[in-house]
């Protein structure tokens, strides 16, 4: 999380692969003061002494079917050598492992930082509420919004891939549109894996585009 000292105060949630490079980046880089109390993506609250300054929080969240791309391409590139084996071999042999894997040992990616980058979004949406839910989809508008809202100047936001790394590694996989990567097993497999999150997005999205 990051934590913005200067009043009024606000913080930012990290849930990996929703935009959250380009908000961290831009705060980074803004003229505030800003601080990280904990590792990214660490599903706590902030500090005492910060909550008593009534601070606003923000989180940004994405439509599962696109961030379940993301999970597959970060997988193939930094997952652990087992884990990048299985994402070579397409993402709906990713998908069916990660299913393998969860409903025989109750984990879904084995002995992989993954198990924190593929999380269930809803995993940190339930921790607690949020003032502001950005969405990766609209996150420019949807961080502006939220600024103004606080009372705070406007930080500016350049959205790219936030995994450009990624790009160069497999850049024809990651240029696709994320739609051309599924068929109707991979669109079944994510609807099971993720199904927490179809559900805890709905008061976000009015519908989430299909692949």
């Amino acid at each position: 999380m990051i934590l913005v000292l200067d009043k009024p105060t606000w913080w930012f949630m990290e849930i990996p692969k929703t935009g959250t490079t380009a908000v961290c980046h831009a705060i980074s880089k803004a003229p505030v003061t800003s601080v990280n109390p904990y590792e990214k993506h660490w599903p706590v609250d902030p500090p005492d002494w910060f909550i008593a300054t009534n601070p606003k929080a923000m989180i940004s969240v994405r439509n599962p079917y696109s961030r379940a791309i993301s999970c597959w391409l970060w997988c193939y590139v930094y997952g652990c050598p087992a884990t990048r084996s299985i994402a070579c071999k397409g993402f709906d042999f990713w998908l069916k492992d990660a299913l393998r894997n969860r409903e025989k040992y109750s984990v879904t990616w084995l002995h992989d930082p993954a198990n924190i980058v593929c999380l269930p979004q809803a995993f940190w949406l339930r921790q607690r509420e949020y003032d502001f839910v950005l969405k990766q989809e609209s996150l420019a508008n949807d961080f502006y919004a939220a600024l103004y809202s606080i009372g705070v100047k406007k930080i500016p936001l350049h959205i790219s891939n936030a995994a450009t790394q990624v790009k160069k590694l497999i850049e024809n996989l990651a240029s696709k549109p994320w739609q051309s990567h599924y068929n109707t097993s991979a669109r079944e497999l994510v609807e099971e894996l993720w199904a927490e999150d179809f559900e805890a997005l709905k008061p976000y999205y009015a519908g989430f585009e299909r692949p």
